[in-house]
């Protein structure tokens, strides 16, 4: 009986150690954060803020703080952390819709512009018009904000109203709408001359690969003989609509991209599943500006495709973020792959290259004026600036970096011409009108496009 007891209380016991030791592996595996150096400070920083720090502390923002830091110890500029409101932010960012008003704006040096409003929207029904300066959104002044967040106290629930209040002429004007389903379109189409098929993609969201399919079938059925596809100024988004859309494009089995993890453990690639083959010739438009998933489809064209890439080197953004969305809305972006084009190289930092290389005009590369003003004898890098820019108007300067006679009697003219106080001051109202002047020229005296239609209709 006792040698039972003896051996009981053995097996007992190497259970129990038996049992710590697993437990112990499994909360190590599990909780890795606990064995990590310097984990002991955190916690005890942790605990002395929460019972000891003088005005309080709400653990909330300290465990955010705890993560942001972390994400930005990475000294990754695409690894980011948004809490909460700021995580459902973004994660909408990529939804095919949201409720609002139905007006882009933008940030003009600080002065939030109404940049164009959409058709049958209630921003237009109301009689906001472009280029209008809003100061404040239901009451509260525009001063201050990012971009960002004069957009999201301009969105809201659906059928919910909200007063804009813009500066027009300076005349100080308020409009109430109510809040409406407005649609994110991320692809831009039409048949040029010639047949020639145009679209454009402005980023990858939810929808675009519905859109451009669409888009596609349309040209098709209107006889488009080529593709000209612009990807210029495409920051991407998401890969999965990136991917089913060289689907279209690239023929079956030929490679699209290589995704490859952490220290090269896992390969994986990804062939064209094209249903029926594109015969059409693709000519594809890339800046400096085409990045990430807009890239992935410029290179898969050019090396699986043999399309022709017409533009400037691209951005050189060759790396995957996956985000995580927590229970509380906040959103976790990490880098946690590299993608690689079909020959096996990888661009980040790199770009992809045009198989043509065409540039823009050179005003297309004028850097925006940020003086609030600028007025008669003042002189630098500023004036040059603006006097570059009235010289692409129309309105010869004489070669200084001083605003003189010229400079003032170019500005009055402008004012004059648009209605405005004639004070020979330039302001940033001034400067909107001048940018908007030199995108029109812009469109009427684009290089790579018309290099584009060249090439397809050789």
């Amino acid at each position: 009986m006792n040698k039972i007891k003896k051996t009981t209380l053995l097996w007992f016991a190497v259970l129990l150690v038996g049992g710590f030791i697993l437990g112990h592996i499994w909360t190590k595996a599990k909780y890795a954060i606990t064995e990590a150096d310097g984990f002991n400070e955190l916690e005890i920083a942790y605990e002395r803020i929460i019972n000891n720090y003088l005005n309080g502390a709400d653990e909330r923002a300290l465990i955010e703080g705890a993560i942001d830091g972390m994400v930005k110890s990475l000294d990754d500029p695409y690894s980011t952390y948004h809490p909460q409101e700021k995580g459902e932010q973004y994660a909408d960012s990529y939804e095919s819709s949201f409720y609002g008003v139905g007006a882009v704006i933008k940030d003009n040096n600080g002065k939030f512009t109404i940049e164009s409003v959409y058709k049958e929207m209630p921003a237009e029904k109301s009689g906001l018009r472009a280029n209008d300066i809003i100061i404040a959104v239901d009451g509260q002044s525009a001063e201050g904000l990012t971009l960002l967040e004069l957009v999201n106290k301009v969105k809201g629930e659906k059928d919910t109203d909200v007063t804009i209040t813009v500066l027009r002429d300076n005349t100080e004007l308020s409009f109430t709408m109510t809040r409406a389903e407005i649609p994110v379109y991320t692809v831009e189409s039409e048949m040029l001359e010639n047949n020639l098929g145009y679209i454009n993609i402005l980023n990858f969201a939810q929808e675009t690969d519905v859109e451009f399919i669409e888009a596609l079938n349309k040209l098709e059925q209107q006889g488009m003989q080529a593709l000209i596809l612009d990807l210029r100024s495409n920051p991407g988004g998401l890969v999965e609509q990136a991917k089913n859309i060289a689907d279209v494009l690239v023929p079956k089995g030929h490679t699209i991209y290589e995704i490859v993890f952490k220290d090269e453990k896992r390969h994986i690639s990804y062939p064209s599943e094209q249903k029926k083959p594109f015969d059409k010739e693709i000519i594809v438009l890339v800046n400096e500006y085409s990045a990430s998933a807009s890239e992935l489809i410029a290179a898969a064209l050019k090396e699986s495709a043999g399309a022709e890439i017409i533009g400037t080197k691209t951005f050189g953004k060759g790396v995957v973020q996956v985000f995580q969305q927590f229970n509380s809305g906040s959103v976790l972006v990490l880098t946690e792959a590299q993608w690689r084009t079909p020959n096996g190289s990888w661009i980040n930092g790199e770009g992809v290259e045009p198989t043509k290389e065409v540039k823009l005009p050179e005003y297309a590369y004028y850097l925006p004026i940020t003086a609030s003003r600028l007025l008669l004898n003042d002189s630098g890098e500023q004036v040059s600036l603006l006097k570059n820019w009235l010289s692409a108007i129309g309105y010869a300067q004489t070669d200084s970096d001083q605003f003189d006679q010229t400079t003032e009697e170019a500005i009055k003219a402008i004012q004059a011409k648009n209605n405005l106080e004639v004070t020979g001051m330039f302001d940033q109202q001034l400067g909107g009108y001048i940018y908007s002047e030199v995108a029109k020229l812009l469109e009427s005296n684009d290089t790579q496009l018309d290099a584009a239609i060249k090439e397809a209709t050789n």
